[in-house]
C-alpha cells in the first residue's frame, strides 16, 4: 500500500498530501459493492467533489475499483442512475477497511458486501 500511495499516486496525480488519498481509498473500500455518491464520499472524506472523482478515475484506471453501470429497461435511467463501486481484490478491499481476521469481516454489517465484491471479482 505504502509503495502504491507513495511511488504511483505521487507520480502520476502530484497527489500533495498523501494522507487524504490514504483516507479516500479506505472510505472507497468500505463503500465496496454500493452505489457510489461522489458527493457524499468527498464529504466524509474532507476533499472536494472534482478532486474525488479525479482519484477515484485515478483507482479505476490503475485496476483498483471498477464501477458496474446499473442496467435497466428504460435507457434514460441508465444514464441518469448512479453506479456501483467495487472493488477488485477482495483482500485488499478488507484490508483498507480495517478488517484484520475473517471473524471480524463476517460479524460486520458489511460482509454482504465483501461476498458481492468476491463474487463480481470471481467473474471479471
Amino acid at each position: 500500500m505504502a509503495t502504491y500511495l507513495e511511488r504511483d499516486v505521487r507520480n502520476i496525480l502530484r497527489v500533495v498530501d498523501l494522507q487524504d488519498f490514504n483516507r479516500f481509498i479506505r472510505a472507497c473500500a468500505l463503500r465496496t459493492s454500493q452505489v457510489l455518491n461522489y458527493s457524499d464520499l468527498a464529504r466524509d472524506t474532507g476533499i472536494a467533489p472534482n478532486t474525488a472523482r479525479k482519484w477515484l478515475s485515478l483507482l479505476k484506471s490503475s485496476a483498483v475499483v471498477t464501477l458496474i453501470e446499473p442496467y435497466f429497461g428504460n435507457r434514460t435511467k441508465r444514464l441518469i442512475k448512479s453506479p456501483k463501486l467495487v472493488f477488485l481484490d477482495t483482500g485488499l478491499a478488507a484490508f483498507l477497511a480495517g478488517f484484520r481476521t475473517e471473524q471480524d469481516l463476517f460479524a460486520s454489517s458489511l460482509a454482504g458486501a465483501f461476498w458481492e465484491t468476491y463474487v463480481f471479482g470471481q467473474i471479471i
